[in-house]
């Protein structure tokens, strides 16, 4: 059963908690009419409750005949955490980006978890910028100034 506190409109803004219930057998009908029951009472969303139908991604991914095949082709990286990839929050990748700036409402969920990455790569953008100016700039407004004529030799001069 997977319930979440707060209405649309806080999850939209801020951010809302979801709650996870697991149970090692199949929860009882009685379970999940109480839960429901429960969840009116305590203006609780509920996401997923056994026997529902797929009323939303996450719905659709528990229900789904090939979940290899929906995670592929869900629109973020919503593949499991490991050691190599702990920061699971980090939905978008790379490959990514430009989808996300194009589409991403300021106002989802989506955006406030993953603002951090656009900008990551703006400040990579901006410091290959900077370097570029950098190393071009002295050649283009100093010119070469390196020395016309045969330089010093210090070993038979003490003037050069």
């Amino acid at each position: 059963m997977v319930l979440r506190e707060g209405t649309a409109e806080q999850l939209a803004r801020w951010g809302t908690m979801d709650t996870v219930l697991i149970s090692r057998r199949p929860f009882l009908p009685a379970d999940i009419a109480r839960m429901r029951e429960a969840a009116a009472r305590g203006h609780v969303q509920t996401v997923y409750l056994p026997g529902d139908r797929a009323a939303n991604p996450f719905g659709e991914l528990l229900l789904s005949a090939n979940p290899s095949a929906f995670r592929d082709s869900y629109p973020y990286d919503i593949s499991a955490v490991s050691d190599n990839r702990p920061f699971f929050f980090y939905t978008v990748q790379p490959r990514d980006l430009w989808e996300f700036v194009r589409h991403a409402s300021r106002l989802s969920a989506d955006y406030k978890v993953n603002r951090a990455v656009p900008l990551l790569f703006m400040l990579v953008l901006v410091s290959l910028v900077a370097v570029a100016i950098i190393l071009a700039l002295p050649p283009l407004v100093l010119g070469s100034r390196l020395p016309r004529g045969r330089g010093c030799d210090a070993s038979w001069s003490t003037s050069c």
